[in-house]
């Protein structure tokens, strides 16, 4: 009886053994706080992940860029030190150019049309498209329609004569406010809050939580609806580790992936409208704007890129047609 108790008792150590070698961690970076839709976000495909594999996969999330910037974790991942990762468009060119097609201007009639696009074959195409160089697309996380805001109201192009605006270290985005009348200014997003205070800027460009979650409408008090471009977030894979999964591993991966994306678009639409209520009451006033005087300036743009790249004016033709 003795031994029959001594041998279960191994088994019972065996497998639990066998249990904690085969489990996993994938570890996903991002440079936004724990309390931002996105680490939520996050937090539901980590959930999904640890259900659908049974345990075998946990997802750990670091958030404020406890795992490096961005442009560092996503490096790693090419040749698998790092595993995920959350990354804007412009990061992603450098591994897929059709990544691209999202900064050029005026891109979207609005975000039904967005999501339609994002969803459908155009969307999963450019996500597969940065496979072959180590990082592997698995969903879009909307980051809404970005806009003007300044420490004055801008009405029209040429309220920003003079005006230095920040945008990200992007050539169309640079070209584009250049086309607006501003002066393109490329500064970290870390900087930006100070830079606005300081005035070292006068204004930047982004979706209305800029200034309620990075609290830059204390330092800006206009938002001018330019609409001007809707640039989604991605959420990426090192290729190498998504290939060393089992088939089952890598199916609850892409699975997870794609409900987090319709989970989080819902998430993101309520945040954007929270947020335009929460930037009034911080004094910000939200200003209509001649928006096709914007757009007749920049849609010359969308041309130029396609005889450029006649592979991103092919994207540009199909978005058009998705109504």
């Amino acid at each position: 009886m003795q031994n029959l108790r001594l041998l279960a008792l191994a088994l019972v150590v065996s497998l639990s053994f066998v249990s904690t070698v085969e489990a996993r961690t994938l570890k996903v970076g991002h440079v936004l706080s724990a309390d931002h839709p996105v680490h939520k976000g996050l937090e539901h495909f980590a959930k999904l992940v640890e259900e659908g594999s049974n345990g075998s996969l946990t997802i750990r999330i670091y958030p404020n860029g406890q795992l490096g910037t961005q442009q560092e974790v996503i490096e790693r991942m090419q040749s698998g030190l790092a595993d995920m990762a959350m990354a804007n468009v412009s990061s992603m060119q450098a591994f897929s150019p059709l990544y691209g097609v999202f900064t050029q201007p005026y891109l979207f009639s609005g975000r039904d049309q967005a999501w339609k696009v994002l969803s459908g074959d155009v969307g999963k195409e450019i996500l597969n498209s940065s496979s072959k160089n180590g990082i592997k697309g698995l969903a879009w996380f909307d980051n809404g329609t970005r806009s003007l805001y300044c420490t004055k109201a801008i009405h029209k192009p040429a309220d920003l004569a003079g005006l230095k605006v920040r945008v990200q270290a992007s050539p169309t985005t640079i070209e584009m406010i250049d086309r607006f009348g501003g002066s393109p200014t490329p500064i970290p997003w870390g900087e930006l809050y100070s830079a606005l205070q300081q005035g070292v800027v006068d204004c930047a460009e982004n979706n209305i939580t800029a200034l309620t979650l990075a609290k830059h409408g204390e330092v800006t008090k206009f938002y001018s609806l330019t609409e001007h471009s809707q640039v989604p977030d991605v959420m990426v894979m090192s290729a190498k580790v998504f290939d060393g999964l089992t088939q089952d591993e890598q199916k609850v991966i892409e699975h997870a992936a794609a409900d987090t994306m319709k989970y989080f678009w819902d998430l993101w639409g309520a945040e954007l409208d929270k947020a335009a209520v929460d930037a009034k009451a911080m004094g910000v006033e939200i200003i209509p704007v001649d928006k096709k005087a914007f757009s007749d300036l920049v849609l010359p743009m969308h041309a130029a890129a396609g005889k450029q790249n006649p592979e991103i004016g092919d994207l540009i033709t199909r978005i058009n047609a998705v109504k």
